[in-house]
């Protein structure tokens, strides 16, 4: 099946990109406008399969290192700019140079406010952003954070994906998940065991917080409606919501009662009504 048909016809497809190839999930309205979904770290795109909106076509990138993507083992693969460079090449190859929505959470949304950044001349039809950091504003700070990534990239790689599963889901930003229904905790579980210790510490060494210079003085750039949501139990971001997204006039922010990091998981009907109203649907 030639690569159009099957991205239109398809539940998934692999796009390749030199010697790698990114899995790609759908699901919706064939014939919709492209949502292109990035997924948080050590996630994949299934995380994005309770979402539909009419009108929509859902497609869900399984970041590099990650889900059914490539785990290659050179380290260039994994380079910030590389990585940016993949994903608005697989939103062109997707989107056949048409108008598309992009919405990104957390390590995806930071992806994808810096692709949105870095390429300005993709036909953008809006930016979503979930719980998605700016970066990190001070110098000394970015590098702090990359030698902690790199430390904890080691520790992955030392003790393998279910060792990551039961360090990452104890963190306190998570907390908010242990109380959904048991069926969608296990289903988070699965795919952080499932992800590969290499890809995770790949993407930690390479395109983590640190790599990326700081965003929140650029946001002005961003030419496309753009919506930031956080929830309201997500204390850290939040904070960003109110201190960095909503001084910008160019940016709608939304907080979500009730909700925490993870909003389109933890709230799946309200997360949808909110894009779907951004969205005009």
């Amino acid at each position: 099946m030639a690569l159009e048909e099957s991205l239109r016809e398809g539940q998934g497809t692999c796009i390749g990109i030199d010697s790698k190839e990114y899995y790609v999930h759908m699901h919706g309205d064939k014939h919709g406008v492209p949502l292109i979904c990035f997924h948080g770290f050590g996630e994949d795109g299934r995380t994005w399969d309770q979402l539909t909106l009419p009108g929509f076509r859902i497609y869900a990138i399984d970041m590099m290192g990650h889900g059914k993507t490539s785990v290659p083992w050179s380290p260039a693969s994994y380079d910030s700019d590389i990585i940016l460079d993949d994903l608005q090449f697989l939103c062109t190859v997707i989107s056949r140079r048409k108008p598309f929505v992009l919405l990104g959470y957390s390590m995806g949304g930071r992806l994808a406010l810096q692709m949105a950044l870095e390429y300005p001349d993709l036909p953008y039809r809006a930016l979503i952003l979930e719980s998605a950091s700016p970066g990190i504003k001070d110098r000394h700070d970015r590098l702090q954070r990359c030698i902690k990534d790199a430390g904890l990239a080691a520790r992955i790689e030392s003790h393998g994906a279910i060792w990551f599963a039961n360090y990452w889901e104890k963190l306190p930003i998570f907390e908010t998940q242990r109380h959904l229904p048991p069926s969608v905790q296990a289903a988070i579980r699965q795919r952080r065991c499932e992800v590969s210790p290499h890809g995770l510490a790949g993407m930690l060494r390479g395109a983590g917080q640190g790599m990326f210079l700081y965003a929140g003085n650029k946001l002005d750039r961003l030419k496309m409606p753009t919506l930031y949501i956080s929830g309201e139990l997500d204390e850290k971001y939040d904070t960003i919501r109110r201190e960095v997204y909503a001084q910008w006039l160019n940016i709608t922010t939304t907080s979500v009662a009730g909700a925490g990091h993870n909003v389109h998981v933890e709230k799946p009907e309200e997360f949808a009504e909110i894009v779907g109203l951004f969205l005009g649907c």
